[in-house]
């Protein structure tokens, strides 16, 4: 099992470590700052250090462990190695003390879309409640963010401003979030703001105020279903 040191700080750009596994995945260790994909967010790229040499890696996954189901979630995977994909693992071997340093740019980018896109989630349900509570999937990037939902009746026009003004007043009112483990699974993490709170792991910022300010947009994914896109 890695552990997943950016739940403890998301701020955090780099950490000592020791490589626990080598394979086709990339390399494992026993605790790593970078964000391994998950959730709709695109896993951390950065770099591994051994003895002044860099192998970079452009993004984490988790591999192993137990997936659980818990209330409120779809699925958890719990106790997983996080590998980096690095391009070239030739010099890298278990045991080995290395350093993994992330891409802070691209952390920041996905980490305020992934709470810009809950704050529009936020405002959507304030706005248009019955065609948000069933989601069908998301992607965040440190580009934009997109959710998609199952509905019949798609957003309107006047529907969209007044998301995007709710979530800007959101952002404005610089709100305190609250990020905590459920029920103690320390792998099942919640996001909290006033009323509203989802099952989330990704990576986040304290405050609505941190986020920067997001428009928000349609995308017409077929019949049944809607996309709104923050950017």
């Amino acid at each position: 099992m890695t552990e997943k040191l950016y739940y403890e700080n998301f701020d955090l750009n780099e950490c000592e470590a020791v490589i626990t596994a080598v394979s086709e995945l990339g390399i494992a260790t026993d605790r790593t700052c970078a964000y391994a994909e998950g959730g709709g967010q695109v896993g951390d790229s950065g770099v591994i250090v051994k003895d002044g040499v860099e192998y970079l890696f452009g993004n984490c996954v988790k591999s192993g462990g137990e997936v659980v189901e818990l209330e409120g979630f779809s699925k958890v995977q719990l106790k997983s190695d996080v590998f980096h994909c690095v391009e070239n693992a030739e010099g890298l071997k278990v045991g080995d003390r290395v350093l993994v340093r992330i891409d802070r740019v691209k952390r920041d980018g996905a980490t305020n879309f992934h709470s810009a896109l809950h704050i529009v989630l936020m405002a959507a349900r304030r706005v248009k409640p019955e065609a948000t509570q069933i989601i069908k999937g998301c992607a965040i990037t440190s580009e934009g963010a997109r959710i998609d939902f199952a509905c019949e009746e798609k957003f309107s026009t006047d529907e969209l401003a007044r998301i995007e003004a709710e979530a800007n007043a959101i952002i404005e009112a610089n709100l305190p979030v609250r990020i905590y483990a459920f029920d103690g699974v320390k792998d099942a993490w919640m996001w909290e703001c006033e009323e509203f709170s989802c099952p989330c792991g990704g990576t986040h910022k304290h405050f609505t105020g941190e986020v920067a300010k997001v428009s928000v947009k349609r995308k017409n994914i077929g019949k049944g279903c809607d996309r709104l896109v923050v950017a």
